[in-house]
């Protein structure tokens, strides 16, 4: 089974997704702010990441997705939310893609879109397979993916977190994962009904390039 971590015990299930290089962890310090009476949070450890660290991965965005399904099987939740921030906004849109009847509504915070990046320019993309590769080169990608709004001492140690707590090939093959995945146009399953979408993005660096 995938790693995760469970807070709340309300009747309102909500599966979560992080971004990129990031596991349950990035969102420790809302836990105190959330409704735990009302809600039932499952945050997710993608193959390669914290919980999940040493689980052998192929580092798709199908896996993620099939893993995020057979998580909420075993915890028996039949409907339930979706929230997902960057990379973890494209596999709710696969997960939400692949079962639209099982899911109440879906929170996607900047997310990679459906169609990837496949337009990413080369040298955008060669500097994303090497930022795994050191705590500077993630430093540079936490300061570049949130437009340079925080401080260089916010961005290395959330670097040192991700450096600590993901499997380093995991970096590059999870880039490619989102980079190159398209299933914007792929046939769902049909239902009667569709899930309500929330989007937000519309800071500087809200694109998939820039933020995973």
């Amino acid at each position: 089974m995938i790693g995760y971590d469970m807070y709340g015990s309300g009747s309102e299930k909500v599966l979560v997704f992080p971004g990129w290089g990031l596991d349950h962890s990035a969102f420790v310090s809302m836990y105190a702010a959330l409704d735990t009476q009302t809600f039932n949070f499952a945050f997710m450890d993608y193959r390669g990441c914290g919980l999940s660290k040493h689980q052998e991965a192929s580092y798709s965005i199908e896996e993620i997705g099939r893993d995020a399904i057979a998580l909420v099987d075993h915890l028996r939740w039949q409907n339930f939310h979706l929230i997902g921030h960057s990379m973890g906004g494209m596999v709710l849109q696969w997960v939400a893609a692949t079962v639209p009847s099982r899911i109440k509504s879906a929170v996607a915070v900047t997310p990679v879109p459906a169609c990837g990046a496949l337009q990413m320019p080369q040298e955008r993309r060669q500097f994303l397979l090497k930022a795994g590769n050191s705590i500077e080169g993630l430093t540079a990608f936490f300061m570049g993916g949130t437009a340079n709004r925080h401080n260089i001492a916010w961005a290395k140690s959330i670097a040192e977190k991700s450096f600590s707590i993901t499997d380093h090939e995991a970096f590059a093959k999870y880039t490619v994962a989102w980079a190159d995945t398209n299933f914007a146009e792929s046939p769902v399953e049909s239902a009667r009904g569709r899930p309500r979408w929330h989007y937000r993005g519309n800071d500087e660096a809200d694109d998939p390039e820039m933020v995973s």
